[in-house]
């Protein structure tokens, strides 16, 4: 499990095969100030994956999690 905060809107390209050795990693926002998550997808492990927190927040953490399919 991977886990980045990021403030004032940037976007950010992570090495997905660097990650885990899972095939598959799952991708959700948390909104650290209210604790509401929102996910983002499914993506092979595999490349370069980029990711941009939701426009509303002014704080948010990305958390990157290895799938068992």
């Amino acid at each position: 499990r991977s886990a980045e905060l990021f403030g004032s809107k940037p976007s950010v390209s992570i090495r997905m095969d660097k990650l885990t050795a899972a095939r598959r990693v799952n991708a959700f926002w948390i909104d650290p100030r209210t604790g509401q998550s929102v996910e983002v997808g499914h993506f092979a492990n595999t490349g370069v994956q980029s990711f941009s927190p939701p426009d509303a927040w002014a704080d948010a953490l990305l958390i990157l999690e290895a799938s068992a399919d």
